[in-house]
């Protein structure tokens, strides 16, 4: 599926907040954190994370089609991970759960606001991060790769993005002094279902 097929509209965030650092300032403090701050998140903070791990970061002329480019490594360029996030107590942003569209830096509110009690459902066994500010989910549209490499090892093509996006979004947390989390104990299809996916 070509980039040029896509849609957006909705809302854009404003321009994210990068500063340069040293890479050992966000990688030496990253941890899995179990306790947060009662403080919230901001949009600003949000849209910073999002902007540094799953947005486009420019557009390059290929031979057949414009291709974005962004700060983790995707076969062909596919750019197969898509990000959702629940938001539970986000300053400046609606409770509720949006999809993320990288082209435009913007999100698209998709869902109602969701109970502490259903963020629980999302991660059975780790009911501590029911607390965070907000939940982001990744997620791969398997036709985006295959369309590029028509073959089985555009699954483990999938997977591998998706661990390069997650581990971005982590140290961009990091670096904004945030505690992120990254679990893989999921209720699948609890998830699925809230987020409208398959």
């Amino acid at each position: 599926m070509p980039w040029s097929t896509w849609t957006t509209k909705s809302f854009g965030f404003s321009s994210a907040r990068v500063e340069r650092k040293s890479p050992g300032r966000s990688r030496r403090p990253r941890r899995t954190w179990r306790r947060y701050s009662s403080q919230p998140v901001t949009v600003g903070e949000l849209a910073t994370i999002l902007a540094l791990s799953a947005g486009v970061q420019q557009w390059v002329e290929g031979a057949e089609v414009t291709i974005p480019l962004k700060t983790s490594p995707s076969g062909g360029a596919r750019h197969a991970t898509e990000c959702y996030v629940v938001a539970r107590d986000v300053k400046g942003l609606r409770k509720g759960i949006y999809h993320y569209a990288p082209a435009r830096h913007g999100l698209t509110r998709i869902g109602k606001p969701v109970s502490i009690a259903r963020m629980r459902s999302y991660v059975p066994g780790s009911e501590y991060f029911a607390k965070a500010s907000a939940m982001v989910f990744f997620t791969s549209i398997f036709a985006r790769i295959l369309w590029r490499y028509p073959y089985a090892r555009a699954y483990r093509a999938a997977l591998i993005e998706s661990g390069h996006v997650c581990q971005t979004f982590l140290l961009a947390a990091t670096s904004l002094g945030l505690a992120p989390f990254s679990v893989m104990a999921l209720a699948d299809s609890v998830i699925e279902r809230d987020l409208g996916i398959d």
